[in-house]
């Protein structure tokens, strides 16, 4: 208790030139603890969070995204696999959005208004998750129309210092580089953290749509490893 009296008296002093942001009080097996989320506004109207209190342990928010638009699909494989193997290294609470199941309603839809209710909660989903696992099929040297149409509807604020593990399948090993020329671009816009290692996957590394090479399992397990480090709660 010593750490949270000193979080008290450092707030009982400086409450003047502080606004308290958010306040949340939770409980385990021995004691109450409160949390005091506090910004301090500069001049240039930068924002200063002060954490103060004990920080609560919570299942990791991850979204997965499958661009595949089919199934059976290589590409949904691939994001199974990986957020298989994060979720035994780490507890995580899985949202996956699959495009080949919601793909002719998103399609349709000119605007975010126009979006089914289940899509916009698809979509405010991405906006509030700790960690995005992405993937998508090589179409035409890029990602599919589809995908680009979800994240066209993401707000472009809300993904600020996210991390990122960024995946895609293809016919063959040509393809490899859409990771950094196409995925990797489209994620800077947003000032999203990618990751520096993404998975790629060729047609011959899976037998039945299951992952099935040695390399490719290797190259899934050193992604999500270095991954680990990057990986917390939003606040």
């Amino acid at each position: 208790m010593q750490q949270s009296n000193s979080n008290i008296n450092f707030f009982k002093q400086n409450h003047h030139s502080l606004n308290v942001f958010k306040v949340l009080i939770f409980i385990d097996k021995d004691n109450w603890h409160e949390v005091c989320i506090i910004k301090y506004i500069v001049s240039v109207k930068r924002i200063i969070k002060l954490k103060i209190g004990v920080i609560m342990s919570n299942k990791l928010k991850v979204v997965a995204v499958s661009g595949g638009v089919g199934r059976p699909s290589r590409t949904l494989a691939l994001i199974e696999e990986i957020t298989d193997r994060l979720s035994q290294k780490i507890s995580i609470d899985l949202h996956l959005i699959e495009l080949g199941q919601i793909g002719s309603q998103l399609g349709a839809a000119a605007s975010r208004t126009a979006l089914p209710e289940s899509i916009q909660k698809d979509i405010e989903a991405i906006e509030t998750a700790d960690f995005l696992v992405v993937a998508t099929p090589v179409y035409r040297a890029s990602y599919t129309g589809l995908f680009k149409h979800l994240f066209d509807f993401v707000h472009h604020e809300s993904l600020f210092d996210v991390p990122v593990l960024l995946a895609a399948t293809g016919g063959s090993d040509r393809h490899a580089l859409i990771i950094d020329h196409q995925l990797r671009p489209l994620f800077s816009f947003f000032q999203s953290l990618t990751l520096p290692i993404g998975v790629y996957a060729s047609e011959a590394e899976f037998v039945d749509y299951k992952v099935a090479n040695e390399a490719l399992d290797a190259r899934i397990d050193l992604a999500v490893t270095r991954a680990i480090p990057f990986l917390k709660p939003r606040l």
